[in-house]
């Protein structure tokens, strides 16, 4: 039925209602059912219910004609007769042709679609019997995934409580990480479908109340063998949306591997094998192996910390469970940053100059060549520094300086392992640079600046420079430092060499 039939028929529902009650006659609702029939109704296809929202008035296995379907509405207009054999409730040739087939609304996630009634009428066979079974969450964060496996994706994370409809179930128990259970294919309350793991459901029938389960023993160290734990340190730049993407990638956590009994750890300095015989408990929180040293203590279900023996030294470590997408996360700091680089490199008209300190040209990929700059050697760039690198702006800025520069920028040279950094700010002919030594840095962060800064400038594209820069700068004129080498650490200097 399309939308306009749709409408039609509400339409004259509405009107056979209202002219039943103002007693305008049978005469006139007899005209508007006949209009209402002719409308030539054709299914277009037909549906089992698999999730219904009042099981007491129609069943899930139920047959539904359907006659239309919405992409607004994310949804199908279907004709049922409710709470009869599930599988010919929807269908004209119902035992019962005398029971009255009424039409409602039906989310398309409730409905599993068919092209033909016997293709339907074959599905609510197999389904009914698991028509009447539905599930609940016992825990927080209890996953849904992509594929009947626990390493595949997850796509929703349930709530405690949360109340499922099952529809599918693996032929056999499976052992995971030593919790053995059948694989639920199921819908959550958005929608969403998919799998999980049954070892921390509740299973019931309709119509039965779910046992108050409490958790299983073990509940720590097997939620434990099941997560992917990452750095706490991805906690805090989640928090604090300072990433730095050297040591924020998804190949860094601490991965259990219950199967070989150890632990692998993969941090920006590379890759630890932890092996265990049998961690015990020794307390509600704390599990222990005591043939390696091996300890596990938890703060709750999500944060933990790892100690273990490390030639010869006891390493500690926090891991937690990150919720968010971390390729997600990634790609939106990438973007960041290219998007202050290009606006960076459209103002600089691909190069900045400075008859002081050289030329910078600019590329789009990043790259830069910065030409004459022998007046900033060695004090700010190293002498085994080349001339060309890559530009980055993966610093931030500390809450103190964000009302005097509108960022900051990494010089990555070639043939240095270290970057040289500058606090920039731009002005309407230029890039004012100031320079940040390393003890300025808290990890990414630029927290001050020295008490007589480095600051130069640079024009950009045809722009002179100016005569002199602003007094709030605190930088003086370039005579004034003595010296040819102006450009010492501690110094205050200027590019305000005439054109």
């Amino acid at each position: 039925m399309s939308n306009l039939q749709l409408s039609v028929r509400q339409l004259t529902t509405s009107l056979l209602s209202r002219a039943w009650r103002s007693g305008i006659g049978l005469i006139f609702v007899t005209l508007l059912s006949v209009a209402f029939i002719s409308c030539g109704d054709r299914p277009i296809g037909y549906g089992v219910l698999l999730w219904p929202e009042d099981p007491d008035y129609l069943d899930a296995g139920s047959i539904l004609t359907l006659m239309s379907e919405s992409n607004i509405t994310d949804s199908y207009w279907a004709k049922y007769r409710p709470n009869q054999d599930s599988a010919a409730a929807g269908t004209e040739d119902s035992s019962n042709n005398n029971a009255t087939m009424l039409e409602d609304e039906f989310s398309r996630f409730r409905v599993r679609k068919f092209e033909t009634q016997e293709a339907a009428l074959e599905f609510a066979q197999e389904f009914s019997e698991l028509a009447g079974t539905y599930a609940r969450s016992q825990r927080d964060a209890l996953p849904i995934r992509r594929l009947m496996d626990r390493h595949s994706d997850r796509i929703y994370r349930l709530r405690e409580g949360e109340e499922l409809k099952v529809i599918d179930r693996s032929p056999e128990r499976t052992d995971e990480a030593g919790l053995v259970d059948y694989w639920y294919r199921v819908i959550a309350e958005d929608g969403t479908t998919g799998w999980t793991f049954g070892y921390y459901l509740t299973i019931f029938e309709v119509g039965e109340e779910p046992s108050a389960q409490g958790f299983h023993d073990g509940e720590l160290f097997s939620n434990f063998l099941m997560q992917t734990w990452r750095p706490r340190y991805f906690a805090d730049m989640l928090r604090t949306r300072r990433f730095d993407l050297e040591r924020f990638h998804p190949a860094y956590g601490l991965f259990p591997q219950p199967e070989s009994r150890s632990l692998r750890i993969v941090t920006p300095r590379g890759t630890t094998e932890l092996s265990y015989s049998g961690l015990q408990p020794i307390s509600a929180t704390t599990y222990i192996d005591q043939a390696t040293g091996l300890e596990l203590e938890f703060e709750d279900e999500q944060s933990l910390t790892l100690r273990y023996e490390e030639n010869g030294s006891r390493v500690s470590s926090r891991f937690v469970i990150i919720e968010a997408d971390i390729r997600e996360q990634i790609s939106n700091e990438q973007t960041r940053r290219l998007e202050a680089y290009d606006e960076l490199y459209q103002r600089a008209g691909g190069g900045m100059k400075s008859l002081a300190y050289g030329d910078i040209d600019l590329q789009r990929d990043r790259s830069f060549f910065w030409r004459g700059n022998s007046r900033l050697r060695p004090d700010v760039i190293p002498n085994t520094a080349g001339n060309t690198g890559r530009l980055t702006l993966g610093r931030y800025l500390h809450a103190s300086l964000r009302n005097q520069f509108d960022g900051a920028l990494a010089f990555d040279f070639n043939g240095i392992d270290t970057d040289v950094s500058f606090l920039y700010r731009v002005t309407p002919s230029g890039l004012q640079l100031t320079h940040v030594p390393e003890s300025q840095l808290d990890g990414v962060t630029v927290n001050a600046v020295p008490e007589l800064p480095l600051v130069i400038f640079f024009a950009f594209g045809d722009s002179p420079p100016p005569d002199d820069l602003d007094e709030s700068s605190g930088a003086t004129d370039e005579n004034e430092t003595g010296g040819a080498n102006g450009s010492a650490e501690g110094s205050s200097v200027e590019d305000n060499s005439p054109e």
